[in-house]
């Protein structure tokens, strides 16, 4: 399958996801955390910089940042694959998450080319949240049910 049709097929399910996110999302303020504190500002500043994507700049447009998107989810994909590479036990599931694996890194690499040639970007890959909830869900499940 051509790699643009790949990763149509992924763009298509990423809205999907961000469609069922938003959806689930409540608008109602009392839903709201209202237990922040102010932090000292240097304190901000030396922890966001210990976290992944937070000392990028912001993006020069929604491509930018939809590359930036991409490769983060791409990465959940990979911690996934390696995850069913090591779990799983059935051969196809081995086989699905090692053309998984292959197949996801060389996306994430080429859209980590495309931010660094276009935008000078030298993103770091993390993790989405939404994505270490189905990674800590996939952890504690093994064998059969590891490989459904």
């Amino acid at each position: 399958m051509p790699l643009l049709i790949k990763f149509a097929r992924h763009l298509a399910i990423a809205a999907f996801v961000a469609t069922v996110v938003a959806a689930c999302s409540s608008d109602d303020p009392a839903d709201a955390d209202t237990g922040a504190v102010a932090a000292e500002p240097a304190m901000m500043d030396t922890g966001m910089a210990a976290m992944p994507g937070m000392n990028d700049a912001p993006a020069k447009d929604a491509d930018q940042e939809f590359l930036r998107m991409m490769v983060d989810h791409h990465e959940g994909l990979l911690v996934m694959a390696d995850s069913a590479l090591k779990k799983g036990t059935s051969s196809q599931v081995k086989a699905d998450a090692q053309k998984l694996k292959t197949d996801q890194t060389a996306e994430r690499q080429m859209m980590l080319g495309m931010l660094k040639s276009d935008y000078s970007d030298d993103h770091m890959a993390m993790v989405m949240p939404s994505s270490n909830t189905m990674i800590a869900a996939a952890a504690q499940k093994t064998g059969a049910e590891y490989d459904r």
